[in-house]
């Protein structure tokens, strides 16, 4: 990293040096500033967001040459350094992009911005608020707004915030595969308020699981045949989350379950009522 950027730093002076022993001529084209990196006229919206894209990807490719070139493959702080150098670029940038959507919200270059910004936004709260308030907006209809559902859940936003955005894509975004992962990802929010991986459940915890119900409920309904992904359907994904929410539930009778023995004998599960089981699953691939 730091010889490239010796390196990088050096063919600049270079390129200052020879641009000023050569004097302008009148037919020659604009050239660009070399200490600032910009053309003499003002760069277009989407020549802005190429440029942040393009350092975010440098810092990619140098985060990658850092870790492959390592000296010590178990050297754990040099991949530290070189993700964490990629994860600021990424923040960086992605925060300039809504700067860059706020000053024309309509426009596409914003969706454009906005979406690809998502993935480096999850540590700031505000700048993704501002965000996805651009898209519930102005291009709720856009099939670009996929890209944010994905990203709403875990950024640090008020679950009210993320409701409204995620059910105003349900309602409104004209792609099916679109408005099922909103409504997939909006049960899922309700059941993790219903079952936090922390602590207890809440006092008013079978409201929020009745939430998420009438969310997967829905996409069982109208997207059962959309493909989600790997082969899968949202259908099958919907039908998975509504039986946990309605079988496997601490104080629920569990399911029945036939099997085998260890001699080959088979059994159910219920045989072994009234005494205490445990029950190991495990696989071997």
């Amino acid at each position: 990293m730091r010889r490239w950027l010796l390196g990088a730093a050096l063919g600049l002076s270079l390129a200052v040096a020879a641009a000023a022993d050569d004097p302008p001529k009148k037919d020659d084209p604009p050239k660009k500033d070399a200490a600032a990196g910009k053309d003499d006229a003002p760069k277009t919206p989407a020549e802005q967001l190429q440029a942040l894209q393009k350092e975010v990807n440098e810092a990619m490719a140098a985060a990658r040459k850092a870790i492959n070139e390592r000296k010590d493959p178990n050297d754990k702080k040099a991949i530290e350094k070189a993700i964490k150098a990629y994860n600021a670029k990424q923040t960086e940038n992605a925060v300039k992009a809504v700067e860059l959507a706020k000053k024309d919200p309509k426009s596409e270059v914003a969706v454009d911005a906005i979406a690809w910004a998502m993935r480096g936004l999850r540590g700031e709260p505000e700048a993704m608020k501002e965000a996805i308030q651009i898209l519930k907006e102005h291009h709720l209809t856009s099939p670009k707004v996929r890209q944010a559902v994905n990203a709403v859940q875990g950024a640090g936003l008020p679950d009210a915030v993320v409701a409204d955005f995620l059910t105003a894509v349900a309602d409104k975004n004209p792609d099916k595969a679109t408005k099922a992962n909103a409504l997939m990802s909006l049960g899922e929010m309700y059941k993790d308020k219903a079952e936090p991986r922390r602590g207890k459940p809440p006092a008013d915890a079978a409201a929020w699981r009745k939430k998420a119900e009438d969310a997967f409920e829905r996409v069982a309904k109208e997207f059962a045949d959309v493909e989600s992904f790997r082969g899968t359907t949202f259908g099958d994904r919907a039908k998975g989350e509504l039986f946990e929410l309605r079988h496997l539930q601490v104080g629920q009778v569990v399911p029945d379950i036939e099997g085998e023995d260890l001699d080959g004998a088979k059994f159910k599960l219920s045989d072994y009522r009234g005494k205490v089981v445990l029950i190991d699953f495990w696989g071997d691939w």
